[in-house]
């Protein structure tokens, strides 16, 4: 097809000197930016051995070498065409990503930005770090350095969670020192994860994993003015993650 049209362009517009050809070429080469991998190779290969099949049949006859040139010419725009069209479409799907990685924060700004009840925005906080994580249940907890306890505010079971860990721990009340894992998160503003299968756990830590069914806990300070107010935890019952 790209063959017979370019015939016909040549024999209506002077031959291979014409530069309205010429164009037909350059436009044809800039083509496979719009065509998947495969099909812009085959095209860009295809255009310079076309340009050059035509010499025989054209009425003016340009010098080989000149021929040879533009052939080049319309090869290497072809190819810089393409290298950039990669990179346009490697910038569209990690742009693509982007977006979609930042469509659970939206959602959970929008929710938490709907009410100003205390109650509601902590539940949703939780709701939406558990479903951003793919895990079972979400916590919030309330510190009290004075008397070195954590208290459940708010919590939160997806539909995955077991029945065991269901049981609403609402205003619970631990001892930091039971729990020294949480209490290192909490002093050092930091993240850590809980397995079942951790031989560092404290009796108490091992002890709250078994009762509630649970396999892997992720704890995450919470911290206002650079002071500790809390933690999220992040509970899987379905499975052990790392």
């Amino acid at each position: 097809c790209i063959l017979a049209l370019g015939w016909l362009l040549m024999l209506t517009t002077g031959g291979t000197g014409s530069f309205f050809l010429l164009w037909y070429f350059v436009l044809v080469s800039v083509y496979p930016l719009l065509l998947v991998r495969l099909q812009g190779i085959v095209i860009l290969t295809a255009v310079p051995i076309l340009y050059i099949m035509l010499i025989p049949l054209s009425p003016e006859q340009l010098p080989l070498v000149v021929v040879l040139s533009r052939a080049f010419l319309l090869a290497f725009i072809g190819w810089i065409t393409w290298a950039l069209g990669g990179i346009v479409r490697r910038y569209m799907s990690e742009l693509e990503t982007t977006v979609a990685e930042l469509e659970p924060l939206y959602a959970a700004t929008k929710d938490l930005s709907s009410s100003l009840e205390p109650q509601v925005v902590l539940r949703e906080l939780a709701r939406h770090l558990t479903e951003a994580l793919s895990a079972t249940s979400g916590y919030i907890l309330q510190v009290d350095p004075k008397n070195e306890t954590l208290t459940v505010i708010a919590e939160y079971w997806s539909d995955t969670a077991a029945q065991e860990e269901r049981k609403s721990d609402m205003g619970r009340s631990y001892q930091l020192r039971d729990f020294p894992t949480t209490a290192r998160v909490i002093n050092e503003n930091g993240i850590a994860a809980l397995q079942t299968d951790d031989k560092n756990l404290s009796d108490a830590e091992r002890d709250q994993l078994d009762e509630y069914g649970v396999k892997s806990v992720l704890l995450v300070s919470l911290q206002s003015g650079g002071r500790a107010v809390g933690e999220a935890e992040i509970w899987d019952s379905a499975r052990v993650r790392a």
